[in-house]
């Protein structure tokens, strides 16, 4: 019998390739975008005259593919790709000077180190005529990972970098058509700290040193380095491309800081809420809508793709988070999870949503994590040769009861196909095995996955993928 974690792998893979190429919470605009992320939404079985068969579900499903791969051609990334090639062959560190940058780096990463306590002791022993002596060296030290550290402008000047101090970082330089293009790093708003990982570093040095006649000495040095390094978080980091009038890149980083209480996080009950974006210039942004936990409460990440301020594709998951221990985070990049207590340990009201342009979804929740796994686990370690083929059916329908996955059409909460598995019998009942399988509102159902989503039935999706990966490939070639 076949593993269920790999059964269940391509369960949820396949049911993914359904939505063609497979999401923010940020304005109204786009929130129907995660519609049933936060909330899930009950699915409601089509009646006899709204669901749709399996060869409708085909060609619909292969509409919204082949649209979608018609709204991300290669030919709109020539420009973009064509300007950083130009970029890193003329900002090569071979072309030019960059030992200013160098310098700047090293003295900005060392000015983020504060030396709390040094003990420096040296210890004498005497062996015959020879000595031993230990040097003991303690330090503690803290880090502060901030960005207001690292601050000047360089500019390009007869292939060498010229720095000047600024409150920000920038680095311009003139490109092959004569453009001015600067790249910009900006912070804005308050900040506050909040411990990452302490890293403690142990060595020993030794030393030979020959006296007279021959008589050997040794010097030994032990030294221990103790680091806190705490991550300094501005509201907002702003990067910039732009050349001449063009923006060319923007990136957004946004951090919720009224979310963060203290220097320290704990797992069971403090929070974050973190979002970002990237915006080029040919009209493409990709978002991280929302990246948010509560400790024991819940947590969300959701992701968009867009174009011109149409959403494309958007996906994410969001969970309840139950039975948390109290322990800090950075203790624990620390020193390791070993000793973390997970007994109790749950995520319910899993929900998982894959939405292609709003024209086709995939849904999928689990309302209780531990009952999936176990009579996941239960199937996995069945015997099949001992045990009685309506046991094993008992098991799989037991398995089938904790999850929902299925693909909804347009927004609506009518569930036209469903994800489930079943047990396939072979030899007089004495050969059985569960297969994942797809249900359909008209009640077709195919015993294979594959049998579905396959070549024939899908031949122009793959064609104008493979096209599609063609003509990425060749860009910048």
């Amino acid at each position: 019998m076949k593993k269920v974690n790999y059964k269940l792998a391509a369960l949820f893979a396949a049911a993914t390739l359904c939505a063609g190429m497979v999401s923010c919470k940020d304005d109204d605009k786009k929130s129907d975008d995660f519609a049933g992320l936060d909330n899930p939404v009950n699915p409601v079985a089509p009646t006899s005259e709204s669901a749709m068969s399996a060869e409708d579900q085909k060609d619909y499903l292969e509409k919204v593919a082949l649209e979608l791969m018609d709204q991300m051609p290669a030919s709109e990334f020539e420009q973009v790709i064509e300007m950083y090639d130009d970029w890193t062959q003329q900002l090569s560190s071979d072309q030019n000077d960059a030992h200013s940058i160098t310098r700047w780096a090293n003295q900005a990463v060392e000015s983020m180190f504060e030396v709390l306590s040094l003990q420096d002791t040296t210890l004498r022993e005497m062996r015959g005529k020879s000595y031993i002596d230990s040097h003991i060296v303690r330090s503690n030290r803290r880090a502060l990972l901030s960005l207001s550290n690292f601050t000047g402008h360089f500019t390009l000047n007869n292939k060498e970098w010229e720095y000047a101090e600024a409150n920000d970082l920038q680095f311009a330089f003139t490109d092959k058509s004569g453009r001015l293009c600067q790249l910009k790093l900006q912070t804005k708003g308050d900040t506050k700290s909040v411990k990452v990982f302490t890293e403690i570093d142990s060595d020993e040095y030794q030393e030979l040193i020959m006296g007279e006649d021959g008589i050997r000495n040794y010097e030994i040095t032990y030294v221990d380095d103790t680091a806190l390094y705490v991550l300094q978080l501005p509201e907002q980091v702003i990067l910039t491309l732009t050349c001449a009038d063009m923006q060319v890149l923007k990136g957004t980083f946004t951090f919720d800081l009224s979310k963060i209480d203290g220097e320290q996080f704990d797992i069971s009950k403090s929070a974050f809420d973190v979002s970002s974006s990237i915006e080029l210039a040919n009209g493409y942004k990709y978002e991280m809508c929302q990246f948010a936990y509560s400790g024991n409460a819940h947590a969300t990440l959701s992701y968009r793709l867009s174009k011109n301020d149409k959403t494309l594709v958007a996906w994410g998951i969001a969970t309840d988070v139950k039975g948390l221990p109290s322990a800090y985070a950075d203790e624990l990049l620390s020193y390791g999870f070993n000793d973390l207590e997970l007994d109790k340990f749950n995520l319910t009201d899993v929900v998982v949503l894959v939405n292609v342009l709003g024209k086709v979804q995939l849904r999928g929740t689990i309302s209780d994590y531990l009952a999936f796994s176990e009579a996941a686990n239960s199937l996995e370690n069945s015997d099949e040769e001992s045990i009685e083929l309506s046991d094993y059916k008992a098991l799989v329908e037991n398995l089938n009861s904790k999850f929902n996955l299925g693909i909804f059409y347009d927004g609506n909460n009518v569930q036209q196909a469903d994800f489930k598995f079943a047990v396939f019998a072979e030899d007089g009942d004495d050969d059985f095995e569960y297969v994942p399988v797809i249900k359909f509102g008209d009640q077709t159902t195919y015993g294979e996955i594959g049998s579905f989503f396959n070549e024939k039935s899908f031949a122009n999706v793959i064609k104008a993928f493979g096209q599609l990966m063609e003509d990425y490939q060749a860009l910048g070639k």
